[in-house]
């Protein structure tokens, strides 16, 4: 097992980090001589010679066009990967012979369950059918084989 080792995660490393291993870092262009952490003081993309091909460009157009089932989704929480910068990114990308989106995702995501994950809690103090069901947990839009999902409060 390895950790990814983010700050802020567990407070233990159930085994060597995983950015670490020189395989991982060989396969994603990194230098093999530092060790990884979130943050750096030093360039990490290999003094500006990396000339893999740009993920946005080439290689998620062709992973849509070839299965025509991807999904990409975001939480409005998350403060690393920022819902509104991948919606940009999708809006300059290429794929299946157009250029990003025709609409604007809408489409709301309707979850009629309750939390199935804490309904035994609800039951075991009582509450049990008071969860009720979710509602409204964000919002989807699917084009040409690509699906956005955008979750809510996550």
């Amino acid at each position: 097992m390895y950790s990814l080792g983010f700050p802020g995660s567990l407070g233990y490393a159930p085994g060597p980090i995983y950015f670490n291993r020189t395989d991982v870092k060989t396969a994603i262009h990194a230098p093999v001589d530092f060790d990884w952490s979130e943050c750096a003081n030093h360039n990490v993309f290999v003094n500006g010679t990396d000339s893999s091909a740009l993920s946005i460009e080439h290689v998620l157009p062709q992973v849509i066009e070839a299965t025509n089932r991807v999904l990409v989704a975001n939480g409005d929480f998350d403060m690393i990967v920022i819902t509104n910068g991948t919606l940009l990114s999708i809006q300059n990308m290429t794929w299946n012979g157009q250029l990003g989106f025709s609409a604007k995702p809408s489409t709301p995501i309707n979850i009629p369950l309750p939390d199935l994950q804490y309904q035994a809690l609800f039951a075991e103090n009582g509450l049990a059918g008071l969860d009720g069901p979710q509602g409204i947990m964000g919002i989807s839009h699917f084009e040409r084989g690509l699906m956005w999902a955008e979750t809510f409060q996550r």
